[in-house]
């Protein structure tokens, strides 16, 4: 299987793999109980801001999506977390936004200081086949050779040992209050 950068026509497919990829997963479920408008705005957003970046890959045959961020660089713009609170407000009201305040304090404060590639989002419409694993690669191998190391925070318990698999080691539980932790996972270069 090939990838390739993401471009703008490919964002609505995208959106719809990332839908189906993240279905049951416990930290979306969480935060997005309803899998409606406010769950696609994320992705949409995530896609967008991932795109404008120049580190965003998508599987050839559209099954796939990895959205990076490069060392230095906020993965989402202040207008992209406009957008996002925008839409939680309009779905899920005072309680939807009051989510996404705990999640992103929770994050920031584990969050490494040092410079790194920032996996934000990894969807694969039908997992165990490859895809993840091709998908990290071209970022994966820029890390290698430019040594720099990668973060990345697993929202799903059964995706931990994929990510061991590419090199990641888990560095620090992250504690949501009211929702399901997340796994915060370190990868250094490999020389």
């Amino acid at each position: 299987m090939a990838v390739r950068h993401v471009l703008r026509e490919d964002l609505a497919e995208l959106e719809d793999v990332l839908m189906q990829a993240f279905a049951d997963d416990p930290h979306l479920e969480w935060l997005y109980p309803d899998h409606g408008a406010a769950r696609r705005s994320w992705f949409r957003v995530a896609l967008e801001a991932g795109r404008r970046r120049g580190h965003t890959y998508r599987s050839t045959d559209g099954t796939g999506v990895a959205i990076w961020s490069p060392p230095g660089v906020n993965s989402l713009s202040r207008a992209d977390g406009v957008a996002l609170y925008e839409q939680m407000a309009e779905s899920h009201g005072a309680a939807g936004t009051a989510r996404l305040d705990t999640i992103a304090a929770a994050r920031s404060t584990l969050h490494p200081t040092e410079p790194h590639f920032y996996l934000l989002t990894l969807g694969a419409a039908t997992p165990g086949r490859g895809t993840g694993a091709e998908l990290i690669a071209p970022v994966l191998r820029t890390c290698d050779e430019q040594a720099w190391p990668a973060y990345l925070e697993s929202s799903s318990p059964r995706n931990v040992t994929f990510y061991e698999r590419q090199g990641f080691v888990a560095v620090h539980e992250i504690v949501v209050d009211g929702g399901p932790p997340l796994l915060g996972m370190w990868r250094a270069p490999v020389r």
